[in-house]
């Protein structure tokens, strides 16, 4: 039986403050790439899972969430995958408050 999602917070490349829902036992990490001053896309790493193997097994459906702690921009993302092949999720969101696409990389698969 997969175990309820964890909370947690973490911070950009521009400063923002990110909150994030995840599930412990499939999430990796999870990364932002964004531009920045000078026109130079970076990466960040915003969570690390600090879990050092899955407890358990995931669940049928992958369920991760996050958005600005202003309020300003907010996603969560729901996949069924009941045979586990899921290894990551790749989504790009546009802030309203930012003139660039903001591109999300969530990268499943803890270690067993």
């Amino acid at each position: 039986m997969a175990r309820h999602n964890r909370t947690t917070a973490g911070v950009d490349q521009l400063g923002n403050l990110w909150r994030i829902s995840y599930q412990p036992d499939w999430l990796r990490h999870l990364k932002l790439s964004q531009r920045v001053l000078g026109c130079r896309r970076t990466s960040r790493t915003v969570l690390r899972n600090p879990e050092e193997r899955a407890l358990t097994l995931p669940g049928r459906k992958i369920r991760t969430a996050l958005g600005l702690a202003d309020g300003a921009g907010e996603v969560a993302v729901t996949l069924e995958d009941p045979a586990g092949l899921v290894t990551g999720i790749d989504l790009t969101m546009k802030l309203p408050h930012h003139p660039d696409p903001v591109v999300v990389r969530i990268a499943g698969g803890t270690p067993d």
